[in-house]
């Protein structure tokens, strides 16, 4: 993927992404970057055709965590984990269900129905529930109501939403996870994941954020703005594995 990048992946779109970003990059470290990017998504497209061999992960020790009392939140009630297109985050819905977590992932369907076909049913072998996100609405709130979780990922770029500061710029992202949060007082809980060697990966649970009393308009962009620092933050931590390959943001 990365002697081939130029040709499987958009480069230009990833490189123009990181020159946003990350304006202190230099033109050689943009290019560098993309094709890392580029082979990150290689190994991920292996490892989602192996995905049913991560079963069983965290008993063997190939899948860690940090995290015990998130975990327990959503044990105890729905959780809204939230992850940005890093590392392999399909490996992410693994963690959850071998922790005990009934958790419902969406997703964006991808334009290729073969492809798209084909992803989905190497999805499921990890044992959660997959639904589009046209489709998601119904399907969240009946979850939510029934004590389960659910799962986003919210890096990129969207037609609607709230405004927010992110990774430096003025960003659409979506405010679906508030608005869900504050309608059913659960908590937002962030993820990031990192490799640790050969198909090994450690998930980090971070600090829970919590809604407030509030709702609204001014309460879904503040929870969303504190979903967006906590996203930039990984990303600023590994900038060669953020899958960026659709433009993030538009010149005016």
């Amino acid at each position: 993927m990365r002697i081939f990048a130029d040709r499987l992946t958009r480069q230009h779109v990833i490189r123009e992404n990181l020159s946003k970003a990350f304006p202190e990059m230099s033109p050689a470290i943009v290019k560098k970057t993309a094709k890392q990017i580029a082979a990150n998504l290689g190994v991920l497209a292996a490892e989602l055709s192996h995905i049913d061999e991560f079963r069983g992960g965290i008993a063997s020790g190939k899948l860690t965590y940090t995290g015990d009392s998130q975990l327990a939140l959503a044990k105890a009630g729905p959780v809204l984990f939230v992850g940005a297109h890093q590392w392999n985050w399909e490996v992410a819905p693994i963690f959850y269900i071998e922790s005990g977590v009934k958790v419902t992932i969406i997703y964006a369907k991808l334009a290729n129905e073969l492809i798209d076909r084909t992803i989905l049913a190497a999805r499921q072998k990890t044992g959660a529930i997959y639904v589009e996100k046209r489709k998601a609405v119904r399907t969240a709130i009946n979850a939510l109501e029934s004590g389960g979780s659910l799962a986003f990922l919210m890096d990129q770029r969207v037609k609607s939403g709230v405004k927010v500061n992110f990774l430096g710029r003025d960003s659409l992202m979506t405010s679906f996870p508030a608005r869900l949060a504050i309608r059913f007082r659960c908590p937002i809980v962030p993820i990031e994941m990192e490799r640790l060697g050969s198909h090994r990966f450690h998930m980090t649970l971070c600090s829970p954020i919590f809604p407030t009393s509030n709702a609204g308009g001014e309460a879904e962009q503040q929870l969303t703005q504190a979903i967006a620092n906590q996203l930039e933050r990984a990303i600023r931590r590994s900038p060669e594995t953020w899958f960026c390959n659709t433009r993030r943001w538009r010149d005016s």
